[in-house]
C-alpha cells in the first residue's frame, strides 16, 4: 500500500518537472534542491488542476490519468524544451563559489546533517503516527474521498448543507492530491495518505534552499534553511497534513519568484511565480486575499522603477494566468451555498469600523502568538532583529517589496480578525498561528537578506552559482 502511495508522489513530481522544463527558458539559473522543491509544488497544481477539470467533466480520478498527464507534458518538454533538458543533469564545469575554509566545510556539513535529520524524523513520525486533526478528517479527507468516489459535477456533496461543517466551498487542490495518492492504493485509507507529509516538508526546505542559493552562498542559504527547518509550527503543520503548509509553499514560492523576477526582470522567474500563485488560489480561501497582494506588490514595484514595460507581463503572469488555471474551480464554487462564513462579503470598511473596538484584542492576541515558544521558538523576536539591524535595505527598493511581501498579509488577517462574526478569542487559538505559517518562510527570507545586507555573517557572500 505505502509503496503504492509513493510511486504517487513520485509521478506527482515528474509531473512538476515536466511543467519546470516547459516555463524555464534557462533551468540553468537554478540548483538541483531549488528544481526539486519546485517541481513538487509545480506538480501539485499540474496534477490537482487537471484532475479537476476532468472531474468537473464527470470523470473520476484515476491514476492512469495522471500518467497520461505526465506523458503529455514530457512529450511537450522534449517537442519545445529539448535543449533544456539538459540543465537536469549536474555538469562539472558549471561555475562555483569560491572553495569554503575548512570551519565552512564543517559548518556546511553540521547543518546538513541536522537538516536531513530534522527531515528524517519528522517524516517517520509523520508516517507512524495516526491522523488526529479535525481539519484534515473533517474537511480535508473528507473531500477527499467524495472527489474519489464521484465526479465534482455530479456529487450532491457540495449542495448538502448537512455537510456544511465541512466547509463545502474550501478550494481542492489538497484533497485532490489526497485522492490521487488514493488512486493508487486502491483503497482510502489514512494511512496511505500520509506519504504526502514527507514529501511537503523535504519539498518545503529543498525549496527554500534553492531560493536562497539563488542570490547567497552555500553557507548563508544553509544557515537559514535550517533557522526554517527548525520551526517547530511548520514540522506539525506538514506532519499533520494542514492544508496551511502546501499553501505556505506555494506562497514562499510565488512572491520570493516575484522578488527574484523584479530584480533580474528574467521571465522565468515570473512565469514560476505566476504557476506557483495559481496553487494559493487552488488551496485555500486565503489565496484569493493573497494573490491581490503579490499582484500589488508587483504593481507597486514596476510604477517605483518605472519600468512601464513589464505591467503586461505581469498582468498576464500574476492575474491572468493564475485565474485561468483555477477558472473552473471558482465557476463551480458560485453553485456551492455559503453556510457557515462569508468573509467575502463583510470586507466592507463599514463593517471593519463597526468592530474597530476588536483592534486591541487582536493585536494582544497576535503578540501572544508571535511569542509562543512551543510553537516559533526565538523566530520572531530574530525578525524583529532583522527589522532594525539594517532598515535602510528594507526602506528601499528592492528590499521594501520583500517586507510587504511578508507583512500585507499579517495585516490582511488582522482585518479578517476584526470584521469576523465569531468569538475572538476562540478564533484566534484555533487559527492564528496557521495563518502566521502561511509567512513564515517569506520572513526567514527577508532574516537572510537583512544578515546579508548588515554583513552579520562572516560568510555571508553572494552565490556564484545561480542567476
Amino acid at each position: 500500500m505505502m509503496a503504492g502511495a509513493f510511486l504517487a508522489i513520485a509521478v506527482l513530481e515528474l509531473i512538476g518537472a515536466a511543467v519546470f522544463t516547459l516555463l524555464c527558458a534557462e533551468p540553468k539559473r537554478w540548483g538541483l534542491a531549488g528544481k526539486l522543491g519546485l517541481s513538487f509544488g509545480l506538480g501539485l497544481v499540474g496534477l490537482t488542476v487537471s484532475l479537476f477539470l476532468l472531474s468537473w467533466g464527470g470523470i473520476k480520478p484515476a491514476w492512469w490519468l495522471g500518467v497520461l498527464v505526465m506523458i503529455a507534458l514530457w512529450a511537450a518538454a522534449f517537442g519545445f524544451r529539448r535543449g533544456q533538458l539538459a540543465a537536469w543533469r549536474p555538469e562539472k564545469s558549471a561555475r562555483r563559489s569560491p572553495p569554503p575554509k575548512g570551519w565552512e566545510k564543517i559548518l556546511e556539513w553540521t547543518l546538513l546533517a541536522f537538516i536531513a535529520g530534522i527531515c528524517a524524523v519528522v517524516s517517520a513520525v509523520s508516517l507512524l503516527e495516526p491522523l488526529v486533526e479535525w481539519d484534515v478528517l473533517a474537511i480535508w479527507a473528507m473531500k477527499a474521498k467524495v472527489l474519489l468516489h464521484e465526479p465534482a459535477s455530479l456529487s450532491g456533496y457540495f449542495t448538502d448543507v448537512s455537510k456544511a461543517y465541512s466547509h463545502l466551498d474550501y478550494p481542492l487542490l489538497w484533497p485532490m492530491a489526497m485522492a490521487w495518492v488514493w488512486t493508487w492504493t486502491d483503497q482510502s485509507d489514512l494511512l496511505a495518505v500520509k506519504a504526502l507529509a514527507p514529501a511537503l516538508l523535504c519539498s518545503i526546505v529543498a525549496l527554500f534552499f534553492g531560493l536562497l542559493r539563488r542570490k547567497h552562498s552555500r553557507t548563508h542559504a544553509l544557515v537559514f534553511t535550517a533557522l526554517l527547518a527548525g520551526v517547530p509550527m511548520l514540522l506539525s503543520q506538514t506532519s499533520r497534513l494542514m492544508s496551511d503548509a502546501p499553501l505556505a509553499l506555494f506562497v514562499m514560492g510565488a512572491f520570493i519568484c516575484c522578488y527574484l523576477w523584479l530584480e533580474s526582470s528574467h521571465p522565468d522567474d515570473l512565469r514560476l511565480a505566476g504557476v506557483l500563485a495559481a496553487g494559493m488560489l487552488f488551496t485555500k480561501n486565503e489565496g484569493i486575499g493573497l494573490l491581490a497582494i503579490l499582484a500589488l506588490i508587483a504593481a507597486m514595484a514596476i510604477v517605483a522603477q518605472r519600468r512601464m514595460k513589464l505591467f503586461v507581463p505581469a498582468v498576464v503572469w500574476l492575474a491572468a494566468v493564475p485565474l485561468l488555471l483555477t477558472a473552473v474551480w471558482f465557476v463551480f464554487r458560485l453553485g456551492i451555498p455559503k453556510v457557515h462564513e462569508d468573509y467575502g462579503g463583510r470586507i466592507n470598511p463599514v463593517h471593519f469600523l463597526t468592530n474597530a473596538s476588536r483592534g486591541p484584542e487582536v493585536l494582544s492576541g497576535s503578540l501572544g502568538v508571535l511569542g509562543n515558544w512551543n510553537d516559533w521558538l526565538l523566530l520572531w523576536p530574530l525578525a524583529a532583529l532583522g527589522l532594525a539591524v539594517a532598515p535602510m535595505n528594507w526602506l528601499r527598493r528592492p528590499g521594501i517589496y520583500l517586507f510587504l511581501a511578508a507583512t500585507l498579509p499579517l495585516l490582511m488577517y488582522g482585518y479578517v480578525y476584526v470584521v469576523s462574526p465569531w468569538d475572538l478569542k476562540e478564533l484566534m487559538e484555533t487559527t492564528a498561528n496557521r495563518l502566521l505559517l502561511h509567512v513564515t518562510p517569506l520572513w526567514v527570507f527577508f532574516l537572510a537578506e537583512q544578515a546579508e545586507a548588515a554583513q552579520l555573517l562572516p560568510f555571508g557572500r553572494p552565490s556564484r552559482t545561480r542567476g
